[in-house]
């Protein structure tokens, strides 16, 4: 027989700014604390070697690329369970997530194959010998963290679709912690104590192994905390089975997600590569700038995060009205913060750069002088393009809380790649001809365009309402809760 649905995501009334920020606080504060672990990550790589810096991005933006569609299987875990808790069916919600983590094992079995090959993919990107060399042994270690990778999310789904968001704050609080941790060890070395010896320098090659073991540690806290309260009670690892419908729905509502997600990070990728062949100083500058983005941004991805849950509750509920209310609060919410941290790049680029920059013994006096010359430049794009980024990061996770996503991965393959990956192409190899600075400037001049495009898409979608009419739940469905 039916069960009732679970509680509400919060206390606070349905709709309102108070139950959106209960949601978003805890998913920013975790979201934040992930842009920090990969602040500290290229911040000690800088202070390393600039060619680890330069590296670090386009090696690991090709492989968060090819991992994405599994990516996007895990993180739709979070609106079946959303939809089918506030629907009163919590064992097909634990079956979702199990189906996400049966994910995480196929990825891991991909990317075994795929990390041997890593020497033919960026013989690709035409990068100098040593950027190149860098970025083999930060993807390739990245590969062995696919299955943690992966399965994290799909874990996290349960919790953070059912509103539960202070668990995934302390779970990925304490991963960031351990990633920074395992960064200064591994990146410089030290000294163990008690006289047993010396952890040598790994330089990017230990960036990468504590990425991995970051999100090995996630996911056995979330199995830790699946052992008492909710998990306990539904009994969530007697679910842990393949269970070929809810793969199969879920792989149908998750690829597309996946396809959207590697739209975009392929787009990106691909243009990191082009930006590498204007210099190691222009993709240094580059790398930076994205840097300082994501660090301002990823707190609004949880509010995007919170506008998927949401969504999902309200439609779970029958009620889109209330879900129509949170996408324009979120949005609100979000565009209030990129004014702020717009304004700081464009006021005070100098001490965001220094950051970086440390002591400068890792630069040559060229090198800082070109950074210097083309890093503030490129953070007033980042201010200029973040307020439709918020449009295209809340209203697109509002109406994947519905289970429309295939509009979303249609209009960024669209974007990315005619608007932002074509043009530069166009500029860097073909008839542009452009070069060094003006090279770059042509470039982020083109991931503005995609940017800006993408979010009035996506506003425009969300207004349209067609979201509404979609559900991934079941028909019919009766949920049993084994006692």
């Amino acid at each position: 027989m039916d069960v009732p649905a679970s509680p509400p995501p919060s206390s606070y009334p349905a709709g309102s700014l108070r139950e959106l920020w209960a949601v978003a606080a805890p998913l920013a504060i975790s979201t934040g604390s992930v842009g920090v672990a990969h602040v500290a990550d290229r911040v000690f790589l800088a202070r390393f070697d600039p060619a680890a810096l330069a590296a670090s991005m386009p090696a690991g933006m090709l492989q968060w690329a090819v991992l994405s569609p599994f990516l996007g299987v895990g993180m739709t875990v979070g609106t079946f369970v959303a939809q089918n808790a506030a629907a009163g069916q919590p064992s097909r919600a634990a079956t979702a997530v199990w189906q996400g983590v049966w994910a995480a094992v196929l990825a891991a079995l991909f990317f075994a194959a795929l990390a041997p090959s890593a020497g033919a993919l960026f013989d690709l990107a035409g990068h100098g010998p040593e950027v190149r060399r860098a970025e083999i042994a930060y993807f390739q270690m990245l590969c062995w963290g696919a299955f943690p990778t992966v399965a994290s999310f799909a874990l996290s789904g349960f919790y953070a679709g059912r509103g539960r968001t202070s668990v995934v704050m302390a779970v990925n609080l304490a991963a960031a912690l351990a990633n920074i941790g395992l960064d200064w060890i591994l990146i410089f070395g030290a000294r163990l104590p008690w006289g047993l010896g010396e952890i040598p320098a790994y330089g990017i090659t230990g960036a990468g192994a504590a990425t991995a073991m970051s999100f090995v540690v996630a996911c056995g806290l979330y199995l830790l905390c699946m052992t008492r309260g909710a998990g306990r009670e539904i009994r969530i690892y007697s679910h842990a089975r393949f269970d070929r419908a809810m793969a199969a729905k879920l792989l149908k509502v998750g690829l597309p997600t996946g396809l959207n997600m590697a739209a975009d990070v392929v787009a990106l990728t691909a243009f990191l590569f082009l930006v590498g062949r204007l210099g190691r100083n222009e993709l240094a500058a580059t790398t930076l700038a994205f840097n300082l983005n994501s660090l301002c941004f990823l707190p609004a991805i949880g509010l995007g995060s919170a506008a998927t849950i949401l969504v999902g509750h309200r439609v779970g509920e029958g009620r889109p009205d209330l879900a129509v209310r949170t996408g324009w609060l979120a949005t609100a919410s979000g565009a209030a913060m990129m004014c702020v941290s717009g304004a700081i790049f464009i006021l005070f680029p100098g001490p965001l750069i220094e950051l970086y920059l440390g002591d400068g013994d890792s630069f040559t006096p060229g090198e800082t002088a070109a950074l210097w010359a083309t890093a503030p430049a490129l953070l007033k794009f980042v201010a200029a393009y973040s307020l439709f980024d918020i449009f295209a990061v809340v209203f697109g996770g509002a109406v994947r809380g519905a289970g429309d996503t295939t509009f979303p991965a249609l209009w960024t393959i669209f974007c990315a790649w005619g608007l932002m990956v074509a043009p530069t192409a166009w500029g860097v190899l073909g008839g542009g001809h452009w070069e060094g600075r003006d090279g770059v400037f042509w470039a982020w001049a083109c991931c503005t365009a995609y940017i800006v495009s993408g979010g009035l898409g996506m506003t425009a979608r969300f207004i349209g309402g067609k979201w509404k009419a979609m559900s991934v739940l079941e028909e019919g469905a009766i949920d049993e809760i084994t006692t």
